[in-house]
Parts: structure tokens; sequence; C-alpha cells
């Protein structure tokens, strides 16, 4: 079941006055408490707001990122899975 729009109304309501009035910080955790929906749908719910409503990055790359050596085996296990 995904988040209805009822909920979808009352979160955004909701990360408005957090956002704006309040002035803190809104978790997927708080979104999932206040419209009573299941964790992993507040998890996209959040990523989809972010996405729509962030500003993109003023600091372009101008260099290629390098890649980050792996300290520890279980960290070389989840990027070279079997």
């Amino acid at each position: 079941m995904s988040i209805s729009a009822q909920q979808q109304k009352d979160g955004n309501r909701k990360l408005k006055q957090w956002l704006e009035n309040d002035k803190r910080v809104v978790t997927y955790r708080d979104i999932s408490r206040e419209i009573a929906c299941h964790v992993n749908h507040a998890k996209k719910y959040v990523l989809l707001i972010s996405l729509a409503y962030l500003p993109v990055s003023s600091y372009p790359i101008t260099q290629p990122m390098k890649p980050r050596q792996h300290t520890s085996s279980l960290a070389h296990y989840f990027a070279n899975p079997p």
C-alpha cells in the first residue's frame, strides 16, 4: 500500500510547517509517524520531496572524484558481491 492523497496533503502541510516555521531537521521517521505510513514509503516520499524542492548544487564538480579504497573486507564484499 502506498501513500494516499490525504496522507500526501497532510505530509506536505506538516513538512512546510516543520521546515519554514520551526526550522527543524525532518527525517523519514518523523514523516512516517506523522502521516501513519510504513517507513519505506516515508523514505520514498522524502526522496521525492527533496528532489522536487531542493535547489541544484551551485558548486559544479570540475575534477573526477577518486575512487575510495576499501578498508574492510565487509565493505569489499558489498562493493563486489559474489
